[in-house]
C-alpha cells in the first residue's frame, strides 16, 4: 500500500508522487487520502496538499465522458480549480499551483456551451501560463500541453468555434499570437518525448496532425497510443475512446481521400 502512517502525518509526498506517476496508477485512492488529509486543521495551510489535491481531483475527469458525464466532469474539474487556488491564496508565487489553476480553466473553457463565455476564460488562462514560464516550469510537459491545447481551441477548431473567438477579440489578452499548426506539433512532439505514456499527449498530437491534414501520420500516432499496454486498472479510459474515435474519424476521412 503506498500510504503510511509517516507520510500521512509528515506530509512528505514523496511515496503520493511516485504512485500518481505510474502507468496504471489508479487516481481514485490517491485522491481520497489527500481529501482526507485536506479535512484536518493542521494542514489548512499546507500548500504542497493543495496543489496535488488540484491534480487529483483533474485526473479523476480523464475517465468521464464529457457528454454523457458533463455535470459530473464540470464538478471536479470546478473542484481542482478551487483547490489550485487556495494553494495560491498560501503562496501566490507557487509554479505548480499556478500550472493545476492553468489547467483547470483550459478544461472549462472546453467544457462551456457557450462559446463566448469560453474566451473569457482564456485571460486568466494566459496570465497563469505566463506565470508557469517565469517561475521555471518552460519546459514542463503539462505546460506545453495547456499551452497547445489552447490554441487548438481558439484558432483551429469548428468554424462555429472560431466565429465566436473572432466575435469576441477583444477579450483575448493582448499579444496573444496564433501559432502555426507546425509551432503546436513541434511543441506536442517535445511534450510526447518527455512523457511518452500520456495519452493526453497523444490525443492532442493526434488532433493537430488532423487540423493540419496529416491523416496518415494522425493515424500512426493514435495506434501507438492504442499500443501502450496499461495493465490493472485503467483510469484513462475516456481518452482511450477518444483516440479511437479519432482513428474512426481518420479512416473515413482517408477513405475519401482520391488515391495517390
Amino acid at each position: 500500500m503506498f500510504v503510511t502512517k509517516t507520510m500521512a502525518t509528515s506530509l512528505n509526498f514523496t511515496s503520493w508522487d511516485a504512485a500518481m506517476a505510474r502507468q496504471n496508477a489508479d487516481y481514485i485512492p490517491l485522491y481520497n487520502q489527500l481529501k482526507s488529509l485536506s479535512r484536518q486543521r493542521v494542514n489548512e495551510g499546507n500548500v504542497e496538499m493543495w496543489w496535488r489535491l488540484s491534480s487529483a481531483a483533474y485526473h479523476l475527469t480523464l475517465n468521464l465522458d464529457p457528454v454523457i458525464d458533463r455535470v459530473a466532469t464540470r464538478i471536479r474539474t470546478a473542484e481542482a480549480k478551487r483547490y489550485a487556488e487556495r494553494a495560491l491564496q498560501i503562496k501566490a508565487d507557487h509554479a505548480n499551483a499556478h500550472l493545476w489553476l492553468a489547467i483547470s480553466l483550459g478544461q472549462m473553457a472546453l467544457l462551456e456551451d457557450v462559446l463566448e463565455r469560453a474566451v473569457d476564460y482564456v485571460g486568466p488562462l494566459v496570465g497563469h501560463l505566463t506565470k508557469c514560464h517565469a517561475l521555471g516550469l518552460a519546459s514542463n510537459w503539462r505546460l506545453l500541453l495547456v499551452e497547445c491545447n489552447m490554441h487548438l481551441m481558439l484558432w483551429y477548431g469548428p468554424p462555429a468555434y472560431q466565429e465566436a473567438v473572432a466575435q469576441n477579440a477583444s477579450h483575448l489578452p493582448t499579444g496573444l499570437v496564433r501559432p502555426s499548426l507546425a509551432n503546436i506539433e513541434q511543441k506536442l512532439r517535445q511534450a510526447l518525448t518527455m512523457s511518452p505514456q500520456s495519452l493526453e499527449v497523444h490525443g492532442s498530437l493526434m488532433t493537430a496532425l488532423i487540423f493540419a491534414d496529416k491523416l496518415t501520420e494522425a493515424e500512426k500516432m493514435g495506434k501507438a497510443a492504442l499500443a501502450i499496454k496499461r495493465a490493472g486498472y485503467r483510469s484513462e479510459e475516456r481518452l482511450v475512446q477518444v483516440i479511437e474515435e479519432l482513428l474512426m474519424m481518420i479512416k473515413g476521412k482517408l477513405s475519401h481521400s482520391p488515391a495517390k
